[in-house]
């Protein structure tokens, strides 16, 4: 048998970040790790993320406004990690971005998204 990769089919633009960018913590304030998504019926899908942590901490990553937890990483202490969701992290809610919060205040956290949008499937 061999592995062919993802099978989700891509519909929508693409986007790295916030802006193109990681996202940097500081305090455990839930923030925006990935931009709204351009047409209010699309979603945003996850193909990546890295975070990395200089403190021991539970960071989840969250929809925004309902706060609803759809991941939690554990740090022992400083570390990385990357979630490469193999068909992609969807949002169970069209028009909302994913966040990130710490469970303790980092000095330099950091979290990076690759994704993209989909519309709904007719």
């Amino acid at each position: 048998m061999t592995d062919t990769g993802a099978a989700w089919v891509m519909r929508g633009s693409n986007f790295q970040g916030v802006s193109g960018a990681q996202v940097a913590f500081t305090t455990t304030s839930a923030a925006n790790v990935t931009p709204a998504p351009p047409v209010a019926t699309q979603k945003v899908v996850v193909d990546d993320i890295f975070i990395s942590s200089d403190v021991a901490a539970r960071v989840d990553l969250l929809e925004e406004t309902s706060g609803t937890v759809l991941l939690s990483v554990h740090f022992a202490g400083a570390g990385f990690v990357q979630i490469t969701p193999r068909n992609g992290l969807t949002m169970p809610t069209a028009n909302k971005r994913l966040q990130a919060q710490w469970s303790a205040t980092p000095a330099a956290g950091r979290v990076t998204v690759n994704g993209h949008f989909a519309a709904p499937v007719s």
